[in-house]
C-alpha cells in the first residue's frame, strides 16, 4: 500500500477515534474503564499523529497502526465488560476497532 494510501486511512481512523472520544465524554453512564481505555487510544491517535505529520516512513506508518489497533483492542475489551451501555458508545467502539483492525490486517 502507497505511504499516501496509509496517512489517508490512518487521518480517517484518527476522525473515529476523535468522534468515539467526544461520544464517551459526552454520554453518562460510561464506565471508567471504558473512558479511560478511549482517552488513551485518542491521546495515543494525537501522539502519532503529531510525530507522523510529515513522514514519508510507510514503516513508521505501518507501526503507528499497529499500536493505535492494540490500543483499540483494549477498548474494545474494556467496552465488552462494561455491561448494558448506550448502543451509540457500544456501536462506535466497535467500529472504530473494525477499522483499525482491518488497516492493520491490509497492512500485514
Amino acid at each position: 500500500m502507497q505511504t499516501q494510501k496509509i496517512r489517508q486511512r490512518l487521518e480517517h481512523a484518527e476522525h473515529t477515534i476523535a468522534q468515539l472520544s467526544e461520544l464517551c465524554m459526552s454520554q453518562h453512564g460510561v464506565p471508567d474503564a471504558l473512558k479511560q481505555s478511549v482517552e488513551q487510544l485518542d491521546e495515543q491517535a494525537r501522539q502519532c499523529h503529531a510525530r507522523l505529520e510529515n513522514t514519508q516512513d510507510t514503516q513508521a506508518l505501518v507501526q503507528a497502526v499497529d499500536q493505535l489497533e492494540a490500543a483499540s483492542d483494549r477498548a474494545k475489551m474494556a467496552c465488552q465488560s462494561a455491561g448494558k451501555i448506550d448502543h451509540s458508545v457500544h456501536a462506535a467502539v466497535m467500529r472504530t476497532h473494525d477499522e483499525l483492525s482491518r488497516l492493520k490486517h491490509h497492512l500485514h
